[in-house]
């Protein structure tokens, strides 16, 4: 199984922006929906959508105590 650094390590990133497409330039809002889709897509998780894991990962954060000064640095 591959560990964070390792991904890191592997992945294309720019000077200032972390994600990038293949292009080296980085993802508009749109542009990274769609490939965020495809990547969902092919690993066969058809229900999930960027925007809904973010939404799933603050509900449970919350759900766990973060406070709401922690849920806005993260979310």
């Amino acid at each position: 199984m591959l560990v964070i650094a390792e991904i890191i390590t592997g992945s294309l990133c720019g000077d200032v922006t972390f994600l990038v497409t293949e292009h080296g330039g980085p993802f508009t809002a749109k542009g990274f929906q769609n490939w965020f889709r495809d990547q969902c897509d092919e690993a066969g998780l058809h229900h999930c959508t960027a925007h809904g894991l973010r939404k799933a990962r603050a509900t449970i954060a919350a759900e766990n105590g973060a406070s709401v000064h922690t849920l806005m640095a993260i979310f």
